[in-house]
């Protein structure tokens, strides 16, 4: 097993993304990210290509266990979606974010989501979130997976990037 890799902070640009949006809690997020072949076959049917790879984008978390979350892949541009039931448009604002990389199965990101959390907190890097009446609302919480388990059938090589927006510096 390798060791984890060391947080650090990263400038990303604006990313504009599709998506499916759904509500789910920590133990049924894979009903989101099994939409990802839909969202795929959509921007197919409408001859887009994807601009880097799959991501899920945690959008609020409801403090009663639900989370809202996207299923989402950057596009190059702005997409009109409203001819759609299911697919959304959006955009992953610019900013400085704290990132880290998990190489390895999906079930150890939560323990590589807490050594983020932890490294941040030890640095006093702040997350850009808002309290809102329906819960703690994230600006930028990604899962980026940079492998695909369909091409890569071994877990220990599969590469996720965990990536939060900070608070910008005072």
């Amino acid at each position: 097993m390798t060791s984890p890799a060391q947080p650090q902070v990263t400038e990303r640009a604006e990313q504009h993304y599709v998506g499916i949006r759904g509500r789910v809690t920590m133990d049924t997020i894979p009903i989101i990210a099994d939409r990802f072949p839909e969202l795929l076959d959509w921007l197919a049917q409408h001859q887009i290509e994807p601009a880097g790879p799959p991501m899920l984008k945690y959008n609020l978390f409801d403090g009663d266990g639900i989370l809202e979350i996207e299923a989402a892949v950057p596009v190059t541009g702005a997409v009109d979606t409203a001819s759609s039931d299911a697919v959304i448009s959006g955009t992953v604002p610019a900013g400085r974010y704290a990132s880290t990389v998990h190489l390895g199965h999906f079930e150890g990101l939560p323990a590589a989501t807490g050594r983020l959390l932890d490294w941040t907190s030890e640095q006093q890097l702040r997350f850009e979130v808002a309290d809102t009446p329906t819960g703690e609302r994230w600006a930028g919480r990604l899962e980026i997976y940079h492998t695909d388990p369909r091409l890569e059938p071994d877990p220990s090589n599969w590469t996720t990037e965990l990536a939060f927006l900070l608070k910008p510096a005072t």
